[in-house]
């Protein structure tokens, strides 16, 4: 979980370049300065997961906001959170917004586990007016912290030498306190952040999409050949099958706010089985393939 990594939407590719082992989930805070003029000032806020690309198979990204990023890695739902500074306009508005949306994320997927961490910009063991925001939202999840369940961490995650100033403003939150194996907040020789990195080792039910030693039978899977596809053929084919989709999408619309929230999420789902379903069908239809 990466927070302020001061990246606009174009260049968070650079995340991409860390390492080939790991894909990149990323939202960038400045994309509305950006879009106003040239930027004024350093670059700022944005958010970011680096994800092990064995798990990809296993992972589906929920949310990608300003100040947030939720994503579903196996039976867990993953959460880095960066929140508004001492000092930011309408901090306990945005503060509390933030949670409130999450909390909306926690409610919609009841039975997976909840790592929720990041930068919260808050001490939660020093009196201050973001405090009972957070205590309140750590106590209706029954979440437990990682620097209490492991206490010999280290006492501070951000250290500023040269201000004389150490504090605790980074937290990892579980709701599963067996399936946590290890936790520390790392000290490292070579840190380019005022902020120390926090490591968690959790157990997860994944399941490996590959079949180990069967690497020499990839000649013979099929892919499609869309350098060579009729595309007239096949936007034709997605509009008319298509069509009866929107309909059902326009008319849900127009009744979003008068049917129930588990109603809507039954709609949504098998409407989105419908557009992967006939997507699929007219590729199978048009597209060539080649093994």
């Amino acid at each position: 979980m990466i927070q302020e990594h001061w990246l606009s939407s174009e260049n968070l590719v650079k995340l991409s370049a860390i390492s080939d082992d790991y894909f990149v989930i990323g939202s960038s805070a400045m994309d509305e300065c950006l879009s106003a003029g040239p930027l004024i000032g350093r670059p700022f806020g944005g958010v970011a997961m680096l994800i092990e690309k064995t798990l990809a198979p296993n992972t589906s990204c929920l949310v990608r906001a300003e100040r947030y990023i939720a994503v579903l890695i196996a039976d867990w739902l993953v959460v880095n959170i960066y929140m508004p500074s001492v000092g930011t306009s309408d901090r306990l508005f945005v503060y509390s917004d933030v949670l409130h949306e999450v909390q909306l994320l926690i409610d919609n997927y009841p039975n997976y586990r909840r790592l929720i961490g990041g930068d919260f910009n808050v001490d939660l063991d020093v009196v201050s007016p973001a405090l009972p925001l957070v205590r309140d939202f750590i106590t209706s999840n029954d979440l437990r912290r990682g620097d209490i369940l492991f206490p010999n961490s280290s006492k501070f995650t951000y250290v500023n030498e040269s201000l004389n100033v150490a504090s605790r403003l980074d937290y990892l939150f579980f709701s599963c306190v067996d399936k946590v194996v290890a936790f520390n907040i790392l000290d490292l020789d070579l840190n380019l952040s005022d902020h120390l990195p926090i490591m968690a080792v959790c157990t997860t039910q994944a399941q490996n999409a590959s079949v180990e030693g069967n690497s020499s039978c990839a000649d013979n899977v099929e892919h499609y050949r869309w350098d060579h596809a009729p595309l007239h053929l096949y936007y034709e084919q997605t509009r008319l099958l298509l069509e009866p989709v929107l309909g059902e999408i326009v008319a849900l619309d127009a009744e979003l706010r008068t049917i129930p929230k588990s109603v809507t999420r039954t709609h949504v789902e098998r409407l989105y089985n419908s557009f992967v379903g006939i997507l699929t069908e007219c590729s199978k239809l048009t597209v060539p393939k080649q093994k």
